[in-house]
């Protein structure tokens, strides 16, 4: 069984493997090199130290991009198919909210009568002009 002298040992040498990886991990996200410490609570302090002087140091302005975002994803599309129905012609709306995709639906079958429009949620078709659902 160890002793009481032999448990703190075994402590401080876990800790003081813990605080090298915490400090290889300070150092290698800030690009700094610390000073070596004499004693275990002269090192956590020095790491306390520079943690803290690398918080209170100002942040870099984040990149901005100038390009507007395009968005591709949409819950609702809205498109004009071949009269067979196998491909896309246009694709005229991608919407977020069910009732301004029914009203963009509605509005486009009003526009194009012949054409083949469909209000689809993902793969499933919600609206389809060759299926009469045009109110």
């Amino acid at each position: 069984m160890p002793t009481d002298a032999e448990r703190y040992n075994l402590l401080l040498q876990a800790l003081a493997t813990g605080i090298e990886d915490i400090r290889q991990a300070f150092e290698m996200a800030f690009g700094v090199v610390l000073p070596s410490a004499a004693t275990l609570n002269e090192e956590l302090e020095r790491i306390a130290r520079a943690i803290y002087e690398a918080a209170d140091r100002p942040r870099p302005a984040p990149v901005i991009d100038d390009k507007p975002t395009t968005r591709t994803h949409f819950v609702y599309r809205i498109d004009i198919w071949t009269n067979d129905g196998k491909n896309i012609l246009e694709h005229l709306a991608g919407v977020e909210n069910l009732i301004v995709a029914r009203a963009a639906y509605r509005i486009a079958c009003e526009r194009w009568p012949n054409a083949r429009i469909t209000l689809r949620q993902s793969a499933r078709v919600v609206e389809d002009s060759r299926r009469g659902d045009v109110p």
